[in-house]
């Protein structure tokens, strides 16, 4: 009897049985952080007590519940003291979730390199695992590595963690988590222009929202990144719209930075600056150096706009010290570093499959295939294009290659003092032809060849040339699709082919403006 005693004291102390620790698990799994906070910092004298193994649990499980509050640690001590125990004998149960806060502390720490390496450790620990939890576990971990290449500017990796970590969320129909990938992944998008993709991701995320009636936090930050897109299309009236329903109703959950950072722009464009620097003055209480930067740079603006060299100068500081420090966390460098870092972790993962898989003339066969692909595919492209084609794209880069950018300020003043643009800009209806003929009247004022080079481009369809003219003339492309009486996706779509009808290369619609500017 007092064998099986002391046989049961040892497992308590060394295997790791607490029931208090088992309720404390229990909250954190129910998503109740505030409660399981409190019930650690009430078993902590308790824990201290206990065998190492439930004092790691428990530190371990604090650690992910301070993540979990927004609490940052102040050092990685106590995250690597949990990760050296679960790598040198503790249960292997616990050693994915050490990596991944890990990770999750050194991307806190801005330490991007540190954070992708125990990332990658993570998923080590979990590969070829197919349940529940381990997919789980999968896609968060996807899911961070995309936050952090989106940090460092890398947006073709945090686009591939992201789909990563979006397969499996479908595979596990995790909802909230698609709504937060479909988020982060129109997010990418708006960074990259493709506005077009970046509201369909949008519209993805916010109708998964609303479809399971979330609580409205998540919901939220999905219009916040509607509020950026609507921003960066000029769209100022949807802007404001949205704007309206944060300020009016705000949140705890709301994100501050970028709330700040949306109203301030707002009402500068409105030229209401008293209420832009308010704004502004309030980003830069935050506590990210990014916000920081950017607050202290358009307060220097407004300042300056001012003429009031008092607050010039103490914001011209800070705005240099705040620089200083975000080059520090995302400089060339750094950048390529996390890049071979990720490539050469991906090569040793390709290369171990490879070995295990004894797949070598497969892969060998693969890249012949590729390159006898590349030849038919380039074969294929020289004999679409015609002779005649050849010629015309040589004529159109030689001919751009003629442009340079002017200065252009005393001619667009010209522009914008006129009766036609002060009118075509008040008004809310399409252009008439009698203005479109005022138009070329003008422009052939202010820019004589610009017509002409048009001409040699092969620009010559009336819509084309209307839409080229009003962009010559200063307006917004919400502006033209208004004046031409098309969409907007239209006027976008325009400029593109327009872009690829002259060089030959396919491009973006503001690669078209470019030229428009040169000509």
């Amino acid at each position: 009897m007092c064998c099986l005693m002391c046989i049961g004291i040892w497992l308590v102390w060394y295997a790791g049985y607490s029931p208090a620790m088992n309720r404390a698990e229990q909250l954190f799994a129910e998503s109740r952080f505030v409660e399981t906070r409190r019930m650690l910092d009430s078993i902590n004298g308790e824990v201290m007590q206990e065998g190492k193994s439930v004092r790691m649990r428990y530190h371990l499980l604090k650690i992910k519940t301070d993540k979990e509050l927004g609490i940052r640690p102040s050092s990685d001590s106590l995250a690597l003291s949990v990760v050296d125990y679960y790598e040198l004998g503790g249960s292997k149960a616990y050693l994915s979730d050490a990596y991944y806060y890990a990770g999750n502390i050194y991307q806190d720490f801005n330490d991007a390199n540190r954070a992708l390496e125990y990332y990658q450790k993570a998923l080590d620990t979990m590969e070829g695992k197919q349940d529940e939890q381990s997919l789980l576990a999968k896609e968060h971990v996807f899911e961070q590595m995309g936050h952090l290449f989106y940090g460092q500017q890398l947006t073709e990796q945090a686009h591939e963690s992201l789909k990563k970590a979006r397969s499996i969320a479908k595979q596990l129909n995790d909802t909230i988590g698609m709504i937060r990938i479909y988020r982060d992944v129109g997010r990418i998008f708006l960074q990259k222009k493709d506005y077009l993709m970046a509201h369909h991701n949008l519209n993805v995320a916010s109708n998964l929202s609303l479809l399971i009636r979330h609580d409205g936090g998540l919901y939220r930050s999905v219009l916040m990144q509607e509020c950026l897109l609507y921003m960066a299309e000029d769209e100022w009236i949807s802007v404001e719209n949205l704007l309206d329903i944060f300020l009016k109703r705000p949140r705890s959950t709301d994100d501050k930075e970028l709330l700040y950072s949306i109203a301030g722009d707002f009402h500068a464009h409105q030229q209401n600056y008293d209420s832009a620097a308010y704004y502004y003055n309030r980003l830069l209480q935050m506590e990210s150096v990014r916000a920081k930067r950017e607050a202290s740079g358009k307060l220097l603006y407004i300042a300056a706009r001012a003429g009031d060299k008092q607050q010039m100068l103490p914001y011209l500081l800070q705005y240099q010290q705040y620089t200083d420090s975000v080059l520090s966390i995302t400089d060339t460098e750094n950048i390529a570093r996390i890049n071979a870092l990720y490539n050469s972790r991906q090569l040793e993962r390709q290369i171990e499959t490879l070995h295990k898989e004894n797949q070598r003339y497969v892969y060998l066969t693969i890249v012949i295939a590729l390159l006898l692909l590349a030849l038919v595919a380039g074969v294929m492209v020289y004999y679409r294009i015609t002779q005649a084609e050849i010629q015309q794209l040589r004529a159109n880069n030689a001919l751009l290659d003629q442009f340079t950018v002017k200065q252009v300020d005393e001619q667009q003043q010209t522009i914008f003092a006129s009766d036609l643009y002060t009118r075509l800009k008040k008004s809310l209806m399409p252009a008439k032809d009698a203005d479109w003929e005022e138009m070329n009247t003008l422009i052939n004022q202010v820019y004589p060849d610009f017509l002409s080079r048009l001409g040699a481009l092969g620009i010559v369809k009336e819509q084309e040339l209307r839409v080229c003219k009003a962009m010559k003339m200063g307006f917004k492309p919400s502006e033209i699709a208004r004046l031409v009486s098309r969409e907007r996706n239209t006027i976008t779509n325009a400029r593109a082919r327009m872009y690829k009808k002259v060089t030959g290369k396919v491009g973006k619609a503001e690669d078209w403006d470019e030229i428009i500017m040169k000509l």
